[in-house]
């Protein structure tokens, strides 16, 4: 059997038991596990756990914590995605949680065909938290509110996806070695109109583009975030 990885947002000490969720339990029964079995826990907040399984009580025993914050990447990264169609959506949340974004703020523009209910967001936490865990990432990322364009702020530098743009990713990253916090504007099915474009612009954002083809929105996000993960360790060195 693969390792038992499960999500438990609590403080984790070594020695100490700690219950399980019942969301949790039942992914465990999935994979049949047994009693006495050893599983990873991850709490989200940057620590890993090993412990036994205790079924019967519903507990873990854990027996040795460990720091693992030096899996993320060396800066934060911050996420404004356009609204997508469910499906494609939820792939974005979970890649995007897989290459080490901080945050993910859906974005309601002009051209945002789905809608945004307040259960998505749940949804969303839901499916960051499964890619934490098949990952094995330090640090669950927050899902944010829905913002309109309008609405949107953010600190520090951050690059809008733009295809009219005439400045190319490659050398804006490369402009910002100094960089500890980094936001990425990405658009929905259609991108943004010009009025929106400019609006980001005038807030502060560099538009910049990733070439002369034009990317699916969930795929220009992917590549961005992925150039950046590359970038990493190498680039902006904590």
């Amino acid at each position: 059997m693969s390792e038992l990885t499960v999500f438990i947002p609590e403080e984790l000490r070594e020695k100490e038991w700690v219950n399980i969720p019942e969301e949790e339990l039942k992914h465990l029964k999935v994979r049949r596990a047994k009693e006495g079995a050893e599983i990873t826990i991850l709490n989200g907040k940057g620590f890993e756990a090993k412990a036994r399984l205790h079924l019967k009580e519903k507990k873990a025993h854990i027996e040795q914590v460990k720091d693992i914050t030096y899996r993320e990447l060396p800066i934060k990264v911050n996420l404004y995605q356009g609204v997508l169609k469910s499906d494609k959506m939820d792939w974005v949340i979970q890649k995007a949680t897989e290459l080490g974004v901080s945050s993910i703020t859906p974005l309601i523009t002009s051209r945002t065909v789905a809608k945004v209910k307040r259960e998505k967001r749940v949804r969303w936490q839901k499916i960051a938290q499964e890619a934490l865990k098949q990952c094995r990432r330090a640090v669950l990322p927050e899902i944010n509110q829905a913002v309109s364009v309008k609405e949107a702020r953010w600190e520090g530098e951050c690059l809008l996806l733009w295809e009219n743009s005439k400045k190319g990713l490659k050398e804006a990253l490369i402009q910002l070695p100094e960089l500890k916090e980094l936001n990425i504007i990405v658009g929905p099915e259609g991108g943004f109109s010009r009025e929106e474009a400019e609006l980001l612009i005038k807030k502060g954002a560099k538009d910049v583009s990733i070439g002369e083809v034009i990317l699916r929105s969930e795929t220009a996000s992917v590549y961005i975030l992925s150039v950046i993960k590359f970038l990493g360790k190498e680039h902006w060195r904590p």
